[in-house]
């Protein structure tokens, strides 16, 4: 038992890889799963008021905008699918459609299994303009790449750093999921 404490941070650290090596491994499409949540259907509520009640000016704003967003997560997502090269999958967007047209608002460039660690990173930094969840998932891939490099005190720090933004990123939902965590394990240990 002494053994698991005295190892304990390196233990977490390991599983921690072992996690994102199966889950990324088993669903290549897992650091794309920030883009298709319910903020885009909040999105879709509030364009569908301003088209419902909203004046000609705010609608043709609107169209604009759309237009707009539309170029950019197209330009977006090719660059992160270029980068990807022979291990790219394919593009999913999330539209929103008026008028008979689509728009996309958000998407994800998927890859294929048994992509190296090395290319995820390049690719989620491909854009010219990486946005905040490719900045996070990248500073994951780096401390996975340092951790397969057996450069620990690295991996552990690129793991901090991202494990810092994506608490920011996230916020509140993260800190109930935590709090959960530690409930279970403080419960668990209660009775053993």
């Amino acid at each position: 038992m002494n053994f698991i404490f005295r190892y304990s941070k390196l233990l977490v650290i390991g599983l921690f890889f072992l996690g994102f090596f199966v889950v990324q491994s088993f669903y290549p499409t897992a650091s794309c799963s920030m883009f298709f949540s319910f903020s885009n259907v909040a999105l879709g509520l509030k364009y569908d008021r301003v088209f419902a009640g909203g004046g000609v000016a705010e609608k043709d704003e609107l169209l604009y905008y759309l237009q707009r967003q539309n170029d950019y997560v197209i330009g977006h997502e090719s660059a992160h699918s270029k980068a990807f090269g022979q291990w790219a999958g394919g593009v999913k967007y999330y539209y929103y459609a008026v008028d008979g047209r689509k728009y996309a608002v958000a998407g994800c460039a998927t890859h294929k299994l048994g992509i190296p660690l090395e290319v995820k990173y390049k690719a989620f930094l491909a854009p010219m303009e990486p946005s905040r969840p490719d900045k996070i998932s990248a500073k994951f891939f780096l401390a996975a790449i340092h951790a397969g490099e057996l450069r620990f005190s690295k991996a552990s720090a690129a793991l901090w750093d991202a494990l810092k933004e994506t608490f920011v990123f996230v916020g509140p939902t993260l800190l109930v999921i935590i709090s959960l965590a530690l409930s279970v394990f403080a419960l668990f240990r209660m009775f053993t």
